[in-house]
């Protein structure tokens, strides 16, 4: 009876770690890159390209049409500088080390502009079913104006 009492005390306070998660502060609106560019659509596409490659990005999707690109999301520790995941008991999911977290982009090219989303995801995998979840994470931009100034250097 008391190991009973013992392990439904223990079970409601491990489940509550998973009740106090706060969702991201930031709001989408603020992450997306729009910036005007001193080249043509055909340039920027090479450039950006260019860029991807050298980041290590794998281009998932890429239509020259309508200068539409995307990347397959790659593992990438990512900080609260970079991304908002939200929190736990006031401590940033970032700042955990049982948190992976992954990023993509989606690029739209045109001539003379740029616009860049970031799509960063993330995973709290403590070991326990009960514990582990999915956060809703959105981009601070960090990582989208990096991108655009590899891009303008590789013109």
């Amino acid at each position: 009876m008391k190991n009973l009492l013992v392990l439904s005390l223990l079970g409601a306070v491990l489940s509550g770690c998973a009740v106090t998660y706060t969702p991201p502060e930031t709001t989408q609106a603020n992450v997306l890159l729009k910036k005007p560019i001193d080249a043509k659509k055909d340039a920027l596409i090479k450039a950006v390209q260019k860029t991807l490659a050298l980041n290590g990005e794998q281009i998932q999707n890429i239509d020259t049409n309508t200068g539409i690109i995307t990347t397959v999301p790659k593992t990438l520790r990512l900080n609260p500088d970079m991304a908002d995941c939200g929190k736990t008991m006031g401590l940033d999911y970032l700042k955990d080390n049982r948190t992976n977290s992954k990023f993509s982009y989606n690029i739209i090219v045109e001539d003379n502009s740029l616009t860049i989303k970031g799509n960063p995801t993330a995973e709290y995998r403590v070991g326990a079913a009960d514990q582990d979840m999915n956060l809703t994470c959105v981009s601070k931009g960090v990582l989208e104006n990096q991108l655009f100034e590899s891009i303008k250097n590789n013109l």
